[in-house]
């Protein structure tokens, strides 16, 4: 139905693309998706201490990024140790590019 997963979760849901064909969609309502509610789901059920997302939309097999969360207005507040580790888990990732790991 043109939903687009990523942001369809409820953290700073803001429903602002009112049109399901345009790529940020967000739905009518955060977890309106089985795909959102499985997540979801098995969060909740196993309590991980960390997730990590690799999304492929902007990068290429040359040029791979790690981001933040895209157009969140939340002030990121992770403590530095977490925000230490998440880097050096990206910059890993990205074959030592410490650049493209923040």
């Amino acid at each position: 139905d043109g939903v687009n997963i990523n942001r369809n979760f409820d953290f700073d849901f803001i429903h602002d693309v009112k049109h399901p064909c345009k790529p940020n969609y967000q739905g009518l309502k955060p977890f309106s998706e089985r795909e959102s509610i499985a997540i979801r789901d098995v969060v909740q059920q196993y309590q991980p201490l960390a997730a990590m997302s690799y999304h492929a939309w902007a990068t290429n097999e040359e040029n791979p990024v790690i981001m933040y969360p895209y157009a969140s207005d939340f002030e990121h507040t992770m403590p530095t140790e977490d925000l230490e580790r998440f880097k050096s888990w990206g910059e890993t990732l990205l074959g030592g590019d410490a650049e493209r790991a923040a």
